[in-house]
């Protein structure tokens, strides 16, 4: 297998697994100013102090306050002015691809700046880490995993070199030696939730749900608000079976980023090559169950929390409108319930449950008229659902209803002959027709 060949040999199905990559190792500007922690191995501390030298620092103390998503491109030009006139102006390049190359993404300059340090200082750990994690953000993990080694060779204990190589021993499939990384980290500091949350990852792509769930619900308990984690115990308790908890976690995370649970789900449907019944509409009526379990405790607020994360993944989720409208008339918030129902009404389907709560709200609010116009739809639809469905006496009950608040409504009238007529209520039928030829 060439060398390119095991680059990209990364199982497509384990992306969505895989997605999350550790902090990046950067201290900017703190590194910029603590030259001394990474002295060049060459004559970086004896170059003679000349004019382009001063006019260099002149314009790399230009750069640094316009290091801002606002002014990157000032910033740039700058540190370039100080490179043209010093070239191994260390700072510089640390501060280049640290703060602004490698958030921008731009990781084939980083490497190249990486480089430079690197040329200054053979033993900068962190150049080493950072191009390391450009290289593997290309999906070069083999380069990668090269710098990763040799950092680790210079200092056996840099914490993040582990996570990084752990996680290019993921991509490459190389699934104990990235276990290895993690149970390293974990050496280095206990409390490493992305440690947790990584094995969590391999163990989930291998299948050992149980040990997956544990190494996940402990990097939960160090950090809290570990997003990834929430998502991926959420998809561990879907293989599981266990829909509280994959409710519980992904409200969870949908609360502390509604951006990233999407982006998450949308990527396990496109490499599971989902088109309809994707995870995210189970999910979304996962939630939607959860909330009706809370409402019949009569923990509303809770219950309006699920309604209102299941809508955040599916805007279109009917239900969830109407059991949200529902639970707001049930505490007093009846513009919100109205809305509610106001938008189920929009969807088009001939919801007789949405017209008749907000009837009732009108009714409420004294808005008669709209009570009574809604009332009239919503018994015309429910009866018009039970006789298709040959429930024609409860049909005759709703058509009923209709006349009550409309006597002279003809086709309330011809829909309840007919519902008469098939339950054998001939003369009643007869009588429903001649009230027709009257009106």
């Amino acid at each position: 297998m060439t060398a390119e060949n095991y680059q990209n040999n990364t199982d497509s199905s384990d992306r969505y697994m895989t997605r999350y990559s550790s902090p990046v190792f950067n201290r900017g500007l703190e590194l910029a100013k603590k030259v001394s922690l990474a002295t060049p191995d060459r004559h970086h501390e004896q170059l003679l102090f000349s004019k382009s030298i001063q006019d260099a620092e002149y314009f790399y103390n230009l750069a640094i306050p316009q290091i801002s998503p606002s002014e990157y491109q000032y910033a740039l030009i700058n540190l370039q002015k100080a490179l043209d006139l010093n070239p191994d102006y260390y700072e510089a390049y640390i501060i280049r691809y640290s703060l602004i190359y490698l958030p921008l993404g731009y990781y084939q300059e980083a490497i190249s700046d990486c480089t430079q340090v690197l040329r200054l200082n053979s033993k900068s750990t962190e150049a080493l880490v950072n191009r390391g994690r450009a290289y593997a953000q290309q999906g070069y993990h083999l380069q990668a995993l090269q710098d990763y080694d040799l950092a680790l060779i210079i200092n056996p204990d840099f914490e993040i070199a582990y996570m990084n190589r752990g996680l290019s021993y993921m991509r490459c499939n190389n699934y104990q030696k990235a276990i290895d990384d993690f149970q390293q980290v974990l050496k280095i500091n206990p409390l490493s939730a992305d440690a947790y949350n990584n094995k969590g990852l391999i163990l989930l792509h291998l299948e050992k749900y149980q040990d997956a769930l544990s190494n996940l619900e402990k990097a939960i308990q160090i950090n809290s608000e570990h997003v990834q984690a929430y998502l991926n115990t959420g998809l561990c308790c879907f293989y599981l079976n266990n829909d509280f908890l994959v409710a519980k976690n992904f409200s969870n995370a949908i609360e502390l980023s509604p951006e990233i649970t999407k982006e998450y789900l949308t990527q396990w449907d496109e490499d599971a090559d989902r088109d309809d019944n994707t995870l995210s509409s189970y999910i979304a009526l996962t939630l939607v169950n959860a909330g009706v379990n809370f409402q019949k405790k009569s923990n509303y607020q809770k219950a309006l929390v699920y309604y209102n994360h299941a809508i955040v993944l599916n805007p279109d989720l009917e239900n969830a409108y109407c059991k949200r409208g529902a639970v707001y008339a049930q505490i007093g918030d009846i513009e919100a319930a109205i809305s509610d129902f106001d938008r189920v009404v929009e969807f088009g389907n001939e919801n007789p449950w949405a017209y008749l709560m907000r009837a009732k709200l009108y009714y409420q609010l004294g808005y008669d008229s709209q009570g009574e116009k809604d009332g009239i739809i919503a018994y015309m639809l429910l009866g018009n659902q039970l006789s298709a469905s040959g429930n024609y006496t409860e049909a005759i009950e709703s058509y009923t209803h209709v006349l009550e608040i409309d006597p002279n409504n003809s086709e309330a009238h011809n829909r309840r002959s007919t519902a008469r007529s098939a339950i054998g209520d001939y003369q009643g039928a007869m009588e429903d027709l001649q009230r027709v030829r009257i009106i």
